[in-house]
């Protein structure tokens, strides 16, 4: 069962498994030490793929990180 919550949802355009491996070092290198909003919500993710496409670079994915707003 997925809970419910905020999701942050980061998309992914190109060759498998490369551009998974590219945003998912983006988000935790970049995105999340440097976000003011959200921090971590979970020690989960959800990866959705598509049906592969005849060029590489068409291929679309999806990385979903749990998250919840950064109370003041």
């Amino acid at each position: 069962m997925i809970p419910a919550g905020t999701w942050a949802v980061f998309p992914c355009r190109g060759p498998l498994p490369e551009v998974l491996q590219q945003v998912n070092t983006k988000i935790w290198s970049e995105w999340l030490p440097s976000c003011i909003a959200y921090k971590l919500a979970g020690n989960y993710n959800i990866e959705l793929y598509t049906p592969p496409r005849e060029n590489p670079e068409d291929n679309y994915s999806e990385i979903w990180i749990p998250v919840r707003e950064i109370q003041p």
